[in-house]
């Protein structure tokens, strides 16, 4: 071998390295990249969605603020010309948009936490019997003042591995759209049972109004507004099926709806039993 092919041999052996480090290199820069935008892109997106979202809520708001402050400045200004019928109808219209408030304000708070990553998950062994009873028992006026029939039928004994306070909160939602949108002399069917032997299944059942399959497939994007006025003109944000479903998944469970309309909506959610 000449002096000059091994000078080049050696060149070549020094600065291949060199050149597929460079070249390395950038595959991995251009991949750096591609994946930034890509998490930028999605971060926009999602910013954007989050945006559009509480636009709608602070729409959603204006309506119960506005029949609070509204029906409470008649009582302050003019109550002494009203008969007693009229003042507790104007007492009725005050409560029930403070509660409305109060519901949006919980549900809010929650949902906001979940984003956070603040979210207190405490699971332990829940008698789902006796917190279903407790949850129930709190919706008994609204379900009353629908004159709504409540079929509950839960098998003795369930005991699951769930956060107690996140299985209350994902159940009243649940019932409190069942009574929103099931008409006057309705029924809503409670249901809880052993699914298997890892799991638990609730299902809220109601024969109201129901949804078609759009309005099923927008219900947990947050930038859409797929809330519907209730059968006696209820209405609400659409946050509350949004928060289950993060609280079901919270709770290490999967939940899902079938719904068609005129033949009402059910919801069923599993727990984890152990």
């Amino acid at each position: 071998m000449s002096i000059f092919s091994t000078i080049i041999t050696i060149l070549f052996v020094l600065i291949l390295p060199v050149l597929v480090y460079f070249w390395m290199n950038q595959i991995v820069s251009k991949k750096k990249n591609e994946m930034l935008e890509r998490q930028i892109t999605e971060l926009e997106k999602k910013n954007l969605a989050k945006d559009k979202f509480f636009s709608i809520i602070s729409h959603d708001l204006r309506a119960p603020f506005s029949s609070l402050l509204g029906f409470s400045e008649m009582l302050v200004y003019y109550s002494e010309d009203y008969d007693k019928n009229e003042i507790k109808n104007y007492s009725n219209q005050i409560y029930a948009a403070s509660m409305k408030l109060l519901s949006l304000a919980e549900n809010l708070l929650q949902w906001s936490k979940t984003q956070l990553g603040t979210i207190t998950y405490n699971p332990e062994l829940t008698d789902i019997n006796i917190v279903s009873d407790n949850v129930i028992n709190a919706l008994k006026l609204s379900i009353q003042e629908k004159d709504i029939n409540i079929d509950v039928d839960f098998e003795r004994g369930l005991t699951a591995y769930a956060d107690s306070n996140i299985f209350s909160i994902v159940l009243r939602n649940l019932i409190s759209n069942a009574i929103k949108f099931t008409k006057t002399g309705g029924t809503i069917r409670i249901r809880g049972y052993q699914k298997n032997d890892n799991e638990i299944e609730v299902e809220v059942k109601d024969n109201g109004i129901g949804m078609n399959k759009d309005h099923l497939d927008k219900l947990f994007q947050i930038d859409k507004h797929v809330s519907t006025a209730g059968t006696l003109n209820e209405s609400g944000s659409g946050l509350g099926l949004i928060l289950c479903k993060e609280f079901v998944e919270i709770n290490g469970g999967i939940m899902s709806i079938k719904s068609e309309p005129g033949k009402g909506t059910a919801v069923m959610f599993t727990i984890p039993k152990n």
